[in-house]
């Protein structure tokens, strides 16, 4: 069984496209340097918003001060054919730089990039089927997890699908405390791991993802 964790961040013949070109794009490549598998997205609507909402993107300030947590960073490249329009670096921690390939300066992630962003991974990932699932039990901070594996394909397909059928929480949505007890699900397949997916006690009963 082999498996890669999933967490639910140019050269070319024109990697300085001007802000505001119309570009025939055709595929969007983003790779996670946190997870390995590519994830390659063909919806030219949203790929053509998430290209000129990074154009539109303001330069990052200079003496930003940043935080020091550590987050995914992304490699986007954008594909007219099988030629590389542009390469865009997108980092999800400190200031959330975004550095397009041919530019001097970092421009400053905003909610909506990192919200399009979001919906170009989640509309880019291939549907699952996993054959079996792998549950870890989480009563407390600091405890040991208690762990099962259910063996069911039907089983771990149903709680799959509805996993991915809750509702995105709003970026920047005010939390409270992290809920205890939890569980974290790891869904496998004979090839490869599909999707890990950490979630409070609630599951079922809340309406947010």
């Amino acid at each position: 069984m082999i498996g890669v964790l999933v967490t639910l961040s140019g050269c070319g013949r024109n990697a300085s496209a001007q802000p505001g070109a119309v570009r025939q794009l055709d595929s969007l490549r983003i790779e996670n340097d946190l997870v390995k598998p590519i994830v390659t997205l063909t919806d030219t609507n949203l790929l053509q918003q998430l290209f000129a909402t990074i154009y539109a993107l303001p330069q990052m300030p200079e003496q930003q001060a940043c935080t020091n947590e550590r987050g995914p960073h992304y490699a986007l490249t954008f594909l007219e054919g099988d030629q590389t329009v542009v390469t865009v670096r997108a980092e999800r921690d400190g200031c959330r730089p975004v550095k397009i390939t041919g530019e001097s300066h970092s421009r400053k992630g905003t909610t909506e990039f990192w919200t399009q962003l979001d919906q170009a991974i989640y509309q880019g990932t291939p549907p699952a089927k996993p054959d079996q699932l792998a549950i870890a039990y989480i009563p407390y901070p600091g405890q040991a997890p208690q762990t099962a594996r259910i063996p069911s394909a039907e089983m771990a397909q149903r709680l799959y699908n509805a996993i991915l059928a809750l509702p995105l929480l709003p970026l920047n949505k005010p939390c409270g405390a992290p809920a205890t007890p939890t569980y974290q699900f790891v869904f496998h397949t004979k090839k490869v791991l599909q999707k890990s997916a950490r979630i409070p006690e609630i599951l079922g009963f809340s309406s947010r993802r």
